[in-house]
């Protein structure tokens, strides 16, 4: 299946890019998302995907198709998601 990870703010600084297409195996979760993110921008690790890959570091939040927040790690994800990683302060 194919996700693809929008990133905002800081870490869209960090990375140099808006976002990044995923190709997992059906069923990944979010923490699966996060370790796929770290390895293919690296620079992201331990800044805004915490240093164990499998979540996000503190002051990060989580948003999938721009309708829900998520904080468990072991919510799966479907293909064709758009999953939001985001500043956990940003806001208007």
């Amino acid at each position: 299946m194919t996700c693809v990870v929008e990133l905002f703010g800081v870490a869209r600084m960090l990375a140099g890019r808006r976002e990044v297409a995923l190709t997992l195996p059906d069923g990944a979760t979010l923490g699966e998302v996060f370790a796929a993110v770290s390895r293919q921008l690296p620079t992201l690790a331990g800044r805004v995907i915490a240093p164990n890959g499998s979540a996000l570091a503190d002051g990060y939040a989580c948003n999938v198709n721009g309708l829900d927040f998520v904080r468990d790690a072991a919510v799966s994800v479907n293909g064709g998601d758009r999953i939001l990683i985001v500043s956990a302060d940003a806001g208007g």
